[in-house]
Parts: structure tokens; C-alpha cells; sequence
């Protein structure tokens, strides 16, 4: 085990020497097959969320990966991190950011090595659904498909609904309204509508208000300020009469005698 550098406590205190130890090693080839779909999943489709967002509460993802020593420790050497939004909602995220797919591969070549020693340990055929070995080849000379490929994953990867219960599969896509349904929303369109037509009395309703109790308020100050004007005229008539006098021999001096 000395070419893993991201999954050796993975298989760490595998054997065949007791039962003990032939139980943790038939355990770490389940968790190092469900890894592989993970990362599998995530290096297809290293866009879409579903393929990188684990449940941390699922019982089969509890079960197969974090009850086993080492699971998570590759988990976080792919670049998952444990996310809680709440007491009872725990996520294993990988970031779109954190996506190295480079040491994806090498995570998965590993635990393609792993299974492929560990079967052997147990004495595990790849006939029997294991992994063939890397030296292995086909009887007309040509080379062995890549570790893992055919034993661990045979046709496509499962739905990562088994490590994610909770969120489920995606939404089925729409289907066009039928005729019942179309003259629902027809209806619902219309009332909308008649509560917009309603709404817009009502501002327009407070607009008129407005200007006028704006009209009222002006019409108050002009009023003001004409018997302002008017109690000055009674109370000064001497005053205003020779401000009218002033004022009339400044106009005459500036545009002159002779225009008058």
C-alpha cells in the first residue's frame, strides 16, 4: 500500500489472518466501492450539485462510507467539507471551486488498487464480480480495461440518491396545461388583473386628494398674506404713500425728463 497517498487509512488493518480481520477488509472494499461511485459521478458530471452534495444523515450513506474507518478521510482528501444547516440537515459539499479532477482520478486509480488487493487478500476471483488486476490480460494479447471499471461498476453509476435521501431525484419536466388547467389560469389571470385596475383607482383616488389638499394648503397662504398686505395698507397709509412717492421720482430720473 505504499503507492496510496490518499487512501491508506482506507485500508488500513485489512487481512485474512482472523475473522476480524477478514470482516474489516470485506467492509473496506464496500466503502471503497460506493467511494468510487462518488467520484466517479462527480468527475462526469463536475457541474451539476446532486452529484456533489452527500447526506450526512442517510442511513446508506452512514452505513457505507462514514461508519468505516477511513471513508471520510478520502472524502476529505477529494475535497469534500461537512456543511450543517441545521441540527438535523448535515451535507458533505464539494465546493464547484474545490473540483480537482486530477487528483480525482488519482483518488479513484487508488481505490481501484485497493479493491484489487484487498479481493486478493480474500480470495475474490474477478470472475466473481471483483476488480482484474493491472497485469492481467485478454487471451488474444490485448491489454486488461482499467482497474475497476467492469467489476465495481458494471453498466452506468447508480442514481447518488442512495447517499443523498432526503433531497430525491430531480423534478419531472413540465407538462403542457390541459384544457381545465389553461382555463384556470386564464381565470386567475383575470382577477390579477381586475385587483391591478383596483389598486391603480385607488392611487390615482389618493394622487387627486393630495393636490387637492395642496391646492387647499396654497390658497391658505395667499390668503394670509393678502390680509397681511391689506392690514398694512390701513394701519401705514402715510408710509406707503411716500415709499409710491420715491419710487415714482427714481423711475423719472432714470429714463428722464423728456420721455414724460
Amino acid at each position: 500500500m505504499e503507492k496510496l497517498r490518499h487512501t491508506p487509512d482506507l485500508w488500513r488493518g485489512v487481512g485474512r489472518r482472523s475473522e476480524a480481520e477478514r470482516a474489516r477488509t470485506a467492509a473496506a472494499i464496500d466503502t471503497a466501492s460506493a467511494l468510487r461511485i462518488i467520484v466517479e459521478n462527480v468527475l462526469e458530471r463536475p457541474s451539476e450539485l446532486r452529484y456533489r452534495r452527500l447526506s450526512a444523515t442517510s442511513a446508506t450513506f452512514t452505513r457505507r462510507v462514514a461508519s468505516c474507518e477511513g471513508g471520510l478521510t478520502v472524502l476529505r482528501a477529494a475535497g469534500f467539507e461537512l456543511q450543517s444547516m441545521g441540527p438535523s440537515l448535515r451535507f458533505w459539499v464539494l465546493p464547484s471551486t474545490a473540483v480537482d479532477e486530477a487528483r480525482l482520478r488519482q483518488i479513484r486509480t487508488e481505490i481501484d488498487l485497493g479493491i484489487t488487493a484487498a479481493r486478493r487478500i480474500l480470495g475474490i476471483a474477478p470472475e466473481d464480480g471483483g476488480v482484474p488486476s493491472a497485469s492481467a490480460s485478454h487471451s488474444n494479447g490485448s491489454a486488461a480495461p482499467a482497474p475497476g471499471v467492469d467489476g465495481v461498476l458494471r453498466g452506468p453509476p447508480p442514481s447518488p440518491s442512495n447517499f443523498d435521501e432526503g433531497l430525491g431525484p430531480p423534478p419531472p419536466a413540465a407538462l403542457p396545461p390541459t384544457q381545465e388547467q389553461g382555463r384556470l389560469m386564464l381565470l386567475q389571470l383575470r382577477a390579477r388583473s381586475a385587483v391591478m385596475r383596483v389598486s391603480d383607482k385607488e392611487a390615482e383616488a389618493k394622487r387627486r386628494q393630495t393636490r387637492r389638499r395642496t391646492r387647499a394648503q396654497l390658497g391658505s397662504v395667499f390668503a394670509r398674506c393678502a390680509a397681511a398686505l391689506a392690514l398694512g395698507l390701513a394701519m401705514h397709509p402715510e408710509y406707503w404713500r411716500g415709499q409710491a412717492a420715491l419710487g415714482w421720482a427714481q423711475a423719472r430720473r432714470r429714463v428722464g425728463d423728456s420721455a414724460w
